[in-house]
């Protein structure tokens, strides 16, 4: 599809074009105002005039029958002259009748009329006719009379005709013109949806490559075709996905080489630790063991984040999930007998309330879901608390409506979660306020890998009761991701 060169030539050709119908709607009334107007003013002066010669028809068929009437009982040859005018003045106001806007019906009345006139005007041609005859004339000039009383009639109505012509052509453009102007703004409408679908293609794009860069889906080129400013903003993030794929190669480069490099002396320091822990090269004093212990204790924290780092690079790398069926309360129990340890150190009572639930997932994601749970209960619980670890059936959202799933909650005894930190403590390397007294603090990765984990399974985590003493993590996963 060819777009113009600017976005401003675009918005510019966009908005004109949707105008357009509204504008053509705005012409039409203008010209049928215009129509009006002039049939209005036509119609005044054909009234005028009607109305002249309906009353100048009536006076001269008068003037006409009383000079016949005059000349008859008289039997003045004077007479005969005005007669004649009369006679000839009463077809001249005929004739101008026959002008205006009549009926063929009324036309032929006219025409008869100024024929009969002229058969009348006829009998007085050599004068008074004779006695005989007088009746037959005086009886011709009645017809005339009121022939040209109906004519006279009919052309005043002319006036009459013409306003209700004129109503009737405002009637219809006023019951038109809301048509008119509902069809131009459903064009308008039309023509406005098209240009915006067509307008917010390149910005769909847009959206599109920002979300997959946000995904860290780098193997996609971004190809953005419309105006010139919206292909040189593709071009630039085009740019800045290769430089991120770059970015994203060299520090999975580096999280890889670096713990390489720290897991061959960290194992030897942890090797060297048990060595001295198990007496192998003697006995200890007291603060030989309780420094042995720091070295044993801080090293397996050691290791530990650094698996963190690698878990949450392998999730950032987009790998994707190893779906398999599994028994969950069998997962639970191997992440619990694997604590077991640091269970007994501070103290702390277990107590599982599992649910035999199916599910499909992956498993070495699910068990590093399971193990940061546990471990971060673990943190947080003083000694000799309890630790509640809950398994039940429900749905995704806690509906009737949603996907199965199931749940899986995780209760301690610590200090729980300060209100309004509900969101932050899922977010990487993040710190809540509420640290336990530790000689080696947390890497802050532990729940960001959980959330990422469970997010990759279509499930959900979240905080219950937050501000309230004791840590209460709710996690939702369905039974098939």
């Amino acid at each position: 599809m060819a777009f113009p060169q600017t976005l401003t030539k675009l918005i510019v050709g966009t908005f004109v074009l949707t105008a357009v119908p509204l504008l053509v709607a705005l012409v039409q009334l203008a010209l049928t105002v215009n129509e009006l107007a002039t049939q209005s003013q036509l119609a005044v002066k054909r009234g005028e005039l009607a109305g002249a010669v309906g009353l100048a028809l009536r006076e001269s068929s008068l003037s006409l029958e009383r000079s016949v009437r005059q000349a008859v009982v008289l039997e003045d040859e004077s007479l005969l002259t005005v007669l004649r005018s009369n006679g000839k003045r009463t077809e001249e106001v005929a004739e101008k009748a026959m002008l205006l806007p009549v009926s063929d019906e009324d036309l032929l009345r006219l025409a008869n009329l100024n024929t009969r006139i002229e058969k009348l005007l006829a009998n007085f041609a050599r004068g008074i006719p004779p006695v005989g005859e007088r009746e037959a004339v005086v009886k011709q000039m009645n017809d005339i009379a009121d022939q040209a009383e109906e004519s006279a009639k009919v052309v005043t109505a002319v006036s009459a005709n013409e306003i209700a012509a004129l109503q009737n052509k405002a009637y219809e453009g006023r019951d038109n013109w809301p048509y008119l102007i509902g069809a131009a703004a459903v064009l308008a409408l039309i023509l406005g949806l098209g240009f915006s679908f067509w307008v917010s293609r390149p910005l769909r794009s847009l959206d599109l490559s920002m979300r997959r860069l946000g995904q860290a889906r780098f193997d996609e080129p971004v190809q953005i075709k419309g105006p010139k400013e919206m292909e040189s903003l593709g071009q630039r993030l085009e740019w800045l996905r290769h430089r991120l794929h770059t970015l994203e190669n060299e520090q999975t480069r580096f999280l890889q080489q670096v713990s390489h490099e720290l897991k061959t002396p960290l194992t030897a320091i942890r090797e060297g630790g048990e060595l001295l822990h198990e007496r192998v090269t003697g006995e200890l004093t007291a603060g030989q063991d309780d420094i042995v212990r720091i070295i044993r204790d801080n090293s397996v924290q050691l290791q530990k984040h650094i698996n963190d780092l690698l878990n949450y690079q392998q999730h950032r790398s987009g790998v994707p999930l190893r779906v398999e069926s599994l028994i969950l309360s069998d997962l639970i129990v191997q992440v619990l007998r694997e604590h077991k340890l640091d269970v007994l150190a501070k103290g702390i009572q277990v107590k599982p309330k599992l649910t035999p639930i199916t599910m499909a997932a992956d498993r070495d994601r699910l068990r590093v879901i399971l193990d940061n749970l546990v471990s971060n209960a673990l943190k947080f619980s003083p000694k000799g608390g309890i630790i509640t670890l809950s398994t039940q059936l429900d749905t995704l959202d806690g509906t009737l409506a949603t996907l199965p799933a199931a749940v899986i909650l995780v209760e301690d005894q610590g200090v729980g979660v300060k209100l309004g930190e509900e969101e932050k403590i899922f977010a990487s390397f993040y710190q809540g306020s509420h640290q336990p007294e530790a000689i080696v603090k947390g890497s802050g990765l532990g729940l960001a890998i959980v959330r990422e984990y469970v997010q990759a399974h279509g499930g959900r985590i979240k905080v219950l009761r937050p501000g309230e003493s004791g840590g209460r993590l709710e996690c939702r996963l369905p039974l098939s991701p």
